[in-house]
C-alpha cells in the first residue's frame, strides 16, 4: 500500500497493525476504488467473492 493511501485512510480514523509473521495465508478481499472516470473493482480469485456496489 502507498504511504499516501495509508496516511490517508488513518487521517479518516482507520488503524493499522504489523504483523510479524511472514506467513500470511488467511483471509481474502474485495475492493472497490472510485477513479477519475468511474469505479475500479476487484476480487481475490483464491475465494468465494464479490466486488459490488450500489
Amino acid at each position: 500500500m502507498a504511504p499516501a493511501v495509508r496516511d490517508g485512510l488513518a487521517a479518516l480514523g482507520h488503524s493499522f497493525a504489523s504483523i510479524s509473521d511472514a506467513y500470511m495465508d488467511f483471509g481474502a478481499g474485495q475492493i472497490i476504488v472510485r477513479t477519475e472516470n468511474g469505479y475500479v473493482a476487484a476480487s481475490d480469485p483464491r475465494r468465494d467473492g464479490q466486488a459490488a456496489g450500489f
